[in-house]
């Protein structure tokens, strides 16, 4: 053999005895088991090499394959751990039925989707009652007893698309998610009753319930998951006080205003979301009878019930707090239409927005203001903020701070409505104000009596020595026309003038204006 041969034995020698630790150090099992079964297969390898490396593989797949079954049985206990938690977390420990949260969360969605497909939804508020008296005579687990058996005869009335759960103590929830009318609601009630009311027994003990629903719709109850609940709560009380074993619907409970009012808000809100809200401009003219500027109001037309007046409707959005997005909503709306009307060169000053107290309240007041005159690229000047007196009452330094910003930007401040709050004059001056509106009821007044032109003649006088301008609102004839400019009011606004109209007929009027004043 030569000496070339030998040395290619001896490391063929060398490398047969240490393949399998050679492999498992720099490669890992994984890759060594592949490499392992191509040499065998190739025949690179001896047959003593072959037996060992085919036990040592069983071994590796044997021991491989059981540490993935036990990983599997524990992630399989895992995940039963992780669905046993979630179903506590919504779930309640003694009725196995859904517990606060997942009532509120149905709640919710099915009000959701009744808004988005016009359809219906009910809650009816349940309370059990007899299961105090029952704990304190035969123990809290004949108590647990009563009430299971309770909540099983409930639920072989409630329908499957419907959510039947426990909202805390004896007091229990259905969502009705479908389309059921009064009478429906009524037979659904009632059969909770009858079943319920009938005797029971628990450990040996013959035992009877008491039970009260109260039942809330959406639209007629409320438009949200808060106020539904709450007027089956309320509706649910009434029953109780009246011995319990029956139902009572929450619009039984209110005055024919008050569903109506109920039923408007709701409307309303809709309404906003849907941008189904009008704007239209009233006119403010100065001596010459020319349009100086006008006055943004919303207006809102319902589909069955036709135009609702602003005065019911406003309220309405101050009480829900909808006022503060609708103003704000006026405001880009107003300042988009001053913009239109400066591009097509009509001659106008400015355009006045109202401002709702809780507007004036709010610490970003005077950003949201900027923000849209950015958005909507209006000069600070040609808008006009008209506070109203009684936003000057609470707050007053916050008011003050925001009326100052708006002023240092250009936007025109005026005080409305005044005389009808309880702003004293020393305030008035800190506003540095440079429109005060004397408000219809003065208007009137100056056209009946003597003590009422001297009280317009003071205010006018009033305002001029502080540098404000005077406009009159609710000029309604003539004569009060004559003498508000006698008197010396700076300009006018009222139905002898004109009355609100759209931004396309203001457009016009003002068009002819500059027509007329080029002849």
């Amino acid at each position: 053999m030569s000496r070339a041969s030998a040395q290619g034995f001896a490391i063929s020698k060398r490398i047969d005895r240490h393949f399998s630790v050679f492999l498992l150090a720099q490669c890992g099992v994984t890759v060594a088991l592949a490499i392992w079964f191509t040499a065998l297969t190739a025949g690179f390898l001896r047959w003593a090499e072959q037996a060992a490396l085919m036990m040592l593989c069983g071994v590796v797949l044997l021991y491989l394959g059981r540490r993935r079954l036990l990983t599997l049985h524990a992630d399989a206990g895992q995940q039963q751990d992780q669905d046993k938690l979630l179903h506590q977390a919504y779930h309640d420990n003694l009725t196995d039925l859904p517990n606060r949260s997942s009532l509120e969360h149905a709640l919710d969605e099915a009000v959701q989707q009744a808004r988005l497909a016009d359809g219906a939804v009910a809650c009816l508020y349940i309370n059990i009652d007899g299961l105090r008296c029952t704990n304190e005579m035969f123990g809290h687990r004949v108590g647990d007893e009563l009430l299971i058996e309770a909540v099983r005869r409930i639920r072989l009335r409630i329908h499957a698309n419907d959510m039947f759960g426990r909202w805390g103590g004896d007091k229990f929830v259905v969502v009705v998610r479908r389309s059921l009318d009064r009478a429906g609601l009524q037979a659904l009630a009632s059969e909770i009753v009858s079943t319920t009311r009938q005797p029971h027994t628990c450990a040996g003990h013959p035992l009877s319930t008491s039970i009260a629903i109260g039942i809330a719709q959406v639209p007629m109850d409320g438009g949200n998951r808060e106020t539904l609940l709450s007027a089956a709560e309320r509706a649910m009380h009434w029953m109780k006080r009246e011995g319990g074993n029956g139902v009572r619907f929450a619009e039984d409970m209110l005055e024919r205003g008050e569903v109506r009012t109920r039923i408007l808000t709701d409307k309303l809100q809709r309404a906003f979301m849907a941008d189904a809200l009008g704007l239209v401009f009233q006119p403010i003219f100065g001596p010459d009878g020319n349009v100086v500027a006008a006055e943004a109001l919303s207006r809102w037309t319902d589909p069955e019930e036709g135009p609702i007046s602003p005065a019911e409707f406003i309220p309405m959005a101050e009480s829900t707090g909808l006022i503060v997005p609708l103003n704000e909503w006026v405001l880009r709306q107003s300042c988009r239409q001053m913009r239109q009307w400066m591009d097509a060169e009509l001659d106008i000053h400015r355009v006045a927005v109202n401002v709702s107290v809780l507007q004036a309240w709010r610490g970003d007041f005077a950003d949201s203001v900027a923000s849209i005159l950015a958005e909507t690229n209006l000069p600070p000047e040609r808008l006009e903020l008209e506070v109203t007196e009684s936003a000057l009452c609470r707050d007053f330094e916050l008011v003050k701070k925001n009326l100052q910003r708006l002023r240092q930007m250009g936007v025109g401040i005026s005080i409305d409505d005044f005389g009808t709050g309880y702003s004293s004059l020393g305030r008035l001056r800190e506003f540095d104000a440079d429109v005060l509106k004397i408000d219809r009821i003065f208007v009137n007044g100056a056209s009946e009596s003597a003590n009422g032109v001297k009280l317009v003649e003071a205010i006018i006088g009033m305002a001029h020595s502080l540098d404000l301008k005077v406009v009159a609102e609710g000029v309604e004839t003539q004569e009060q026309l004559d003498l508000l400019n006698h008197l010396g009011c700076d300009f006018f606004q009222g139905f002898l003038l004109s009355r609100p109209v759209s931004a396309e007929d203001l457009s016009e009027q003002l068009r002819e204006m500059s027509a007329m004043s080029a002849a």
